[in-house]
């Protein structure tokens, strides 16, 4: 709230109406054992998501983390395009 420049990509992804949307994300089988990098190219190239975030099998919450090797259970945090 305090970087003003910040203000029109909230507003973009907070309405309901919104072209993209916060979810949680079931992590696919073959992502299972990359870094959390090598995620967010694959899914940006697969599909219209942007990774963010992980919530671990454990359920702790971890924002961009770089160099966590992904595990079966846990789940991406992400913007996803609904066009």
């Amino acid at each position: 709230a305090m970087n003003e420049n910040i203000v029109p990509f909230i507003k973009n992804i907070v309405p309901s109406q919104a072209e993209n949307k916060f979810q949680n994300i079931e992590l696919p089988e073959d992502l299972i054992g990359k870094e959390f990098g090598e995620v967010i190219e694959e899914l940006r190239k697969k599909q219209k998501t942007l990774p963010l975030g992980v919530r671990t099998v454990e359920d702790k919450l971890i924002i961009n983390p770089r160099d966590y090797i992904m595990k079966k259970g846990d789940y991406l945090i992400g913007l996803v395009s609904k066009v």
